[in-house]
This record gives C-alpha cells, structure tokens and sequence, in this order.
C-alpha cells in the first residue's frame, strides 16, 4: 500500500494532512561547501544559468516551497529558458544549494519516483543569495523549511495563485508578498500573501488567506476572531495601508469556501471579501469564478455564495 503523496496529488493539492516531510538529504552545514568555495562554483557556471539559479533561489527565498512545475511556469513568464532547469536542479541538490522532500507516513529511505517533490533552500543557498540577492539574508535558517503537511501545502496554494495571477496580471501586477506579517496590537498576524494591482490611476490593495479543509471550522473561526475581526474592526490594517485591503480567501472547494466565508461574515461582519478555490485558480484568472458571501436575510442561517466577475484578475484585452 503507498504510502506518500505522488506527484499527481501534489498537482490538486489532494495531500494528507498527516503526512511528514521525508528528505533527499539531511541539513549540514559540515558537508556545505564553504562560502568561497560556493560563490566560486556558482561563478563558474555560464551567465544563463547564474540567471536561471538565481531566479529560482530568490523565488524559493519568497514561496519557501515550490514544485518543479511552479519553477517552469515561473520562467517561462518571465521570457528566461528553461531547459537547463533539470541540470540546475541536480546540481544544486548534490552540492546543497536546494534540498527536496515528499510527504509520506514516515521517512523514507529515498524519495519514490512517482511520488511529489518540494524544493526548497538549503545551506549553500545563504552564501549565494547573501552575495547576489541581499546581504540580510544572512539570518535565514534551515529549520524555516521544517513544517508540517498542512502549511506546506497552503504555501503551495500559495505558490500557485501567484503564478496564475503573474500569467494575467504581469503588467499590472505590483507586489506580491507570500508569507505577510502585520501587527495587531502587541500580537501579530500572518497572512497568506499580500498583493497590489494597478487599475487605471487606481491600485487595489489585496489580502490573500489560503484556507485549507484542515483548518475549518475550529482553526479557521480562531484565527478569523483573533487575527482577522481585530485587523479588520480596530483598523489595524491603517498600520500598513493607506486604504482597507480587499480580503480574497482561496479554499479547496466551494463547500469549503462557503464555510469558510461564514466564519468570515459573522465575527467581521464586514462584505469587504472575495472567495474563489484551487480548481478556479487551475483554470487560470480569465476563466476563475470568484465568489460574494450573500448573508441570510434574519442572519440566522449560513448564506449563499454567489458568482461574480472579478475584472481586476482578468488579462487586459486586446
């Protein structure tokens, strides 16, 4: 009986929350290239696969996770080639640039070759983004990468939301910041991503919260009364915004994103939110279904979702 996610379910997200992460190989800084050596190698490398490198370590540095699917889609978007990735991806792997893991029931001795990969950073990638990307990088660790099933794949979700909203929105697209922390009083919150579009003369400010099956309803309704309802009703968000972002909460499935837009509506009471799901988002922004929570009338029971369309997301025609 398999025991692991295979890349298919990797691809829907269709992952068991319970699953740990099994490695390619252990963390050690002992048998990491030093610093020198690691620019040096990195040096020697022709000039289009520094490029390539880079690019997928700075996105990794953001996403903290990505599959090798999110990487081809990535740099294909952004005009660079793309069939030096698998030579890079082994390169970085054996001299501990990347790392890589799946999800199984307990730890394997190697990773199936059905099975889904993640990658993320390793060791010798700090030397590399500390010299070529930013110098405080310096303070990344290893043991950001050690999570659990649940939040890897809300980065995944993550991930990929990006990079269908790049395909629509590049132009226009003006930040996107996964993995967003703002303070709420003497606490702070976390969020999915922030993100602004420019529309005109306009720029809309946006929200994202990945929210996964796991998290509903004990988690989700926590973290809406603790984190969300006071960012929202106290005005915390005017720390970091000039105007009130638009929450776009991103769920695995309509029956999911109904329950999780209640939650939301009741201890908010604020409409100021869009809900759309994975399979929407696989589709791509032009054909996505975004949803607005329509409340019961008494407010008594759980509303209605219903389709709108989200012109922001949508390519610009012609």
């Amino acid at each position: 009986m398999r025991n692991y996610a295979t890349e298919k379910e990797g691809k829907a997200l269709h992952i068991n929350y319970d699953y740990v992460q099994s490695w390619a190989h252990e963390f050690s800084i002992y048998r990491t290239r030093n610093e020198s050596l690691m620019i040096r190698y990195f040096l020697e490398s022709s000039r289009e696969k520094q490029k390539l490198g880079l690019e997928i370590l700075v996105f990794l540095s953001k996403f903290w996770f990505a599959t090798k699917e999110y990487m081809l889609q990535l740099l294909h978007l952004k005009g660079l080639k793309t069939q030096d990735l698998e030579e890079i991806l082994e390169e970085y792997l054996s001299n501990r640039i990347l790392n890589c893991f799946t999800l199984a029931q307990f730890p394997l001795d190697e990773i199936p070759d059905d099975a889904l990969r993640v990658y993320c950073l390793d060791h010798g990638a700090k030397f590399i983004l500390t010299h070529f990307y930013r110098e405080d990088f310096v303070h990344w660790q290893t043991t950001d990468n050690n999570r659990g099933s649940e939040q890897i794949v809300k980065c995944l979700s993550t991930c990929r939301f990006y990079l269908s909203l790049l395909a629509a929105k590049r132009e226009d697209l003006r930040i996107f910041e996964p993995i967003f922390d703002v303070s709420i009083g003497r606490r702070e919150a976390r969020f999915s991503a922030n993100f602004e579009i420019v529309k005109g003369t306009q720029t809309r400010k946006f929200i994202l919260e990945s929210v996964r099956a796991y998290d509903l309803p004990t988690y989700w309704r926590k973290k809406v009364a603790e984190q969300i309802a006071p960012f929202i009703m106290n005005k915390f968000w005017r720390q970091t915004f000039a105007e009130e972002p638009v929450f776009i909460l991103l769920a695995e499935s309509l029956e999911n994103a109904l329950e999780a837009s209640d939650i939301f509506y009741r201890r908010t009471m604020s409409s100021n939110f869009r809900v759309t799901t994975d399979i929407d988002v696989i589709k791509g922004m032009e054909k996505a279904h975004f949803y607005k929570y329509m409340a019961c009338e008494d407010n008594a029971g759980v509303g209605t979702l219903s389709p709108v369309r989200a012109t922001i997301f949508c390519p610009k025609e012609g």
